[in-house]
């Protein structure tokens, strides 16, 4: 069994990553993950790939925010990469209009 394949428990990933078991099952039930497996009696069943989208979210999500990294993760998942680059090229837009504004507030202010 490859490193990738190495099943992980609810547990497993939530301590793997720093986060709370019920974390994890939001994560999954908002689509930051990929869809678990299922065991016969009905358990979340993870690997490797599921650690790594909770990695890429927790570093998307201070730069883009929660919505946006969501929407990101969302779009890979179902392969839609170039939804997942609008997305980011969107966001990128967005700030740069931010700062424009922020600058020329502050040309204002010190004009004033």
């Amino acid at each position: 069994m490859s490193n990738r394949e190495r099943r992980l428990r609810t547990v497993d990933l939530a301590r793997a990553v720093g986060l709370s078991t019920q974390q994890v099952r939001n994560y999954e039930d908002a689509g930051v993950l990929p869809p678990a497996g299922r065991t016969d009696a009905g358990y979340r069943v993870f690997d490797e790939r599921h650690r790594d989208a909770l990695l890429t979210y927790r570093a998307l999500r201070p730069g883009y925010g929660a919505v946006t990294a969501t929407r990101v993760m969302r779009a890979v998942h179902t392969g839609d990469v170039a939804g997942a680059l609008a997305l980011v090229d969107a966001a990128h837009a967005a700030l740069h209009e931010e700062r424009v504004a922020l600058r020329a507030a502050g040309e204002a202010l010190d004009a004033l």
